[in-house]
């Protein structure tokens, strides 16, 4: 989030620095790293000849680091897809890493297995289950006593 915050109010910036267009969620990693090596032939302080040339490189160096990064990645096409202009409203998907809705960010796969049938999870893990049967039955006697 911190890394996002360079971009506040144009989140569109760090694909645009690095030559992406506006839909990040057709890049790939290989795409931005490859970019990203393109553009520091030319726009690292060494070699660049422009006044703001460490500024823009450290943009640059900032818009890659987050686009590689799979959780900033996923908080960049949130605030994109919302149409964001502050990150006020992304606070909270960034603490839980999940949407408000309850979705988790495609990139993690064994989260999104998680939040398949709740009921086929139980079964999978016995000892969970039997936890689960054991508070059950402990509820529905302490309710009818």
């Amino acid at each position: 989030l911190e890394m996002l915050r360079r971009f506040e109010g144009n989140f569109t910036e760090p694909l645009l620095l690095l030559g992406l267009g506006t839909d990040g969620a057709e890049v790939s990693k290989d795409a931005v790293r490859a970019q990203f090596r393109k553009l520091a032939l030319t726009e690292h302080p060494d070699v660049s000849v422009r006044q703001d040339a460490p500024e823009r490189f450290n943009r640059v160096s900032a818009a890659y680091q987050l686009l590689m990064d799979d959780a900033g990645r996923a908080i960049l096409l949130e605030a994109i897809r919302r149409n964001a202009d502050d990150l006020e409203h992304l606070e909270a998907f960034a603490d839980a890493g999940k949407d408000p809705n309850g979705y988790y960010p495609a990139e993690d796969p064994e989260k999104i297995q998680m939040q398949g049938n709740p009921f086929q999870n139980l079964l999978n893990d016995p000892s969970r289950l039997f936890q689960t049967l054991v508070t059950i039955a402990l509820v529905f006697a302490l309710d009818n006593w």
